[in-house]
């Protein structure tokens, strides 16, 4: 039951970091040409976010308290590096769709 309410909780808390890079994957997969492309992209999405999730879980409830004291020491650090990734790909979007994509034309 607390690893229920564990993940009930992580995945509000998240909500502020990840709904706009779901938003973005949902509809870029809807976008993507067809239910096809569409559920391949989803799927990608679905598989990198999983894999993540089950490594960090795994890796938190087989370690010991120095592994605990580690990955809160590196915390704030991701914090910066995944912001300075969701800005390059932020903005690499908005370069193809305005470039590559001929929006401007």
């Amino acid at each position: 039951m607390n690893f229920f309410l564990f993940g009930i909780g992580y995945s509000i808390t998240s909500l502020n970091c990840t709904l706009p890079l779901f938003l973005l994957i949902v509809f870029q997969s809807l976008s993507a040409g067809g239910i096809k492309e569409g559920s391949l992209v989803f799927m990608a999405y679905a598989l990198g976010m999983g894999s993540i999730m089950v490594a960090i879980s795994l890796t938190i409830s087989a370690s010991n308290q120095t592994s605990i004291r580690w990955l809160r020491k590196i915390a704030p650090k991701m914090n910066i590096v995944t912001s300075i990734v969701l800005i390059l790909a932020g903005s690499f979007l908005i370069y193809y769709n305005l470039v590559v994509g001929r929006l401007l034309v």
